[in-house]
């Protein structure tokens, strides 16, 4: 059997997606604590993206106003 290595791009994915599932596995234990871990697991994930692609000041003046 000859095993292939993924591509950048499929490592990638696969790496954010592992990192979701540990987030989520974590803290689910049942119904409600699972929601919350999708809701703590997609702010952070949210909150990094803003960070990495230098949205925090833009969308802070924007909001903070309102």
């Amino acid at each position: 059997v000859v095993k292939k290595r993924l591509s950048m791009e499929a490592a990638a994915v696969a790496n954010r997606d592992g990192r979701w599932t540990n987030q989520m596995q974590k803290v689910a234990h049942n119904g409600c604590c699972r929601r919350v871990a999708q809701i703590r697991a997609l702010h952070f994930s949210l909150w990094k993206l803003l960070i990495s692609e230098g949205l925090f000041n833009v969308l802070y003046n924007i909001e903070n106003p309102l």
